[in-house]
């Protein structure tokens, strides 16, 4: 009889271990997905629907994504993550339902989808991003950029963005101005790339149409804008820089030989 009881009572510790191991497993937070360095429109769009489908199918579950930026690309980093958060306004989700964080600067973009249960943890970041003051010359931007004439017409693309989202962005005038504005111990640089053998005139005509830009549309004054014709690229470029007074401004890196 004794023995019975004891059989018993081992069976019974196992299952509530069992359960407890169980609700363990239930309340820890996991990756549903990962991107590193991916910019294209389509799949980022297929994956945030994915995402939030999963989040719908179970309303007991919440959603957390954690965007890590990518070094010298601040600018674009502001308008994924702006995308992000509006890509879920845009399909009517509850925002209360995800919760979007931002960790420190990586070597690559990195945006992590996660699944958090009723009762969970939301996963931690080892460093949070801070948006410090800029004290040392900085590139804050950069994005395929040309200038083209097409019947008569002249104008500058940047980038091949003639989506949302882009496969690459274009550039991020807006926040570039904004931080011009607002911190007037730096100036602006735009070093600009040819592509395709083309010179200095070419590179001109592109830095011109977007100090045009920053100025009219962003309120920039033109003296705190400067130039540098970089060279010639496999592709063409245009880079946007911050440089605190009393540094020297950044130095080209052309893929090619220089033509003036």
């Amino acid at each position: 009889m004794k023995l019975k009881i004891a059989i018993i009572t081992i069976y019974a510790l196992l299952l509530t271990a069992q359960f407890c191991f169980g609700q363990n497993d239930q309340k820890e937070s996991v990756i549903f997905s990962e991107l590193k360095d991916q910019y294209c429109s389509e799949y980022l769009d297929a994956e945030l629907d994915r995402y939030l489908f999963e989040l719908q199918s179970n309303t007991s579950i919440k959603g957390h994504i954690v965007f890590y930026g990518k070094n010298a690309q601040e600018g674009r980093n502001i308008q994924y993550l702006n995308a992000l958060k509006s890509f879920i306004t845009h399909k009517n989700f509850d925002p209360d339902r995800v919760i979007v964080n931002r960790g420190e600067n990586l070597d690559k973009m990195i945006m992590q989808f996660w699944i958090v249960p009723h009762g969970a943890s939301a996963p931690k970041l080892e460093k949070i991003f801070v948006n410090e003051k800029i004290n040392s010359v900085t590139r804050f931007d950069a994005a395929w950029a040309d200038w083209h004439k097409w019947t008569g017409s002249e104008w500058t693309i940047y980038s091949y963005s003639f989506v949302n989202w882009g496969c690459e962005m274009d550039l991020n005038m807006k926040s570039f101005a904004e931080i011009l504005n607002s911190q007037t111990q730096l100036t602006g640089y735009l070093v600009v790339y040819t592509g395709s053998g083309k010179g200095k005139n070419q590179g001109r005509k592109v830095t011109n149409f977007a100090i045009k830009e920053l100025t009219k549309q962003y309120k920039v004054p033109k003296s705190r804008l400067k130039t540098i014709y970089g060279g010639n690229r496999n592709e063409p470029e245009l880079e946007l820089w911050f440089v605190p007074n009393g540094n020297a401004p950044p130095l080209p890196s052309p893929d090619k030989i220089i033509k003036n």
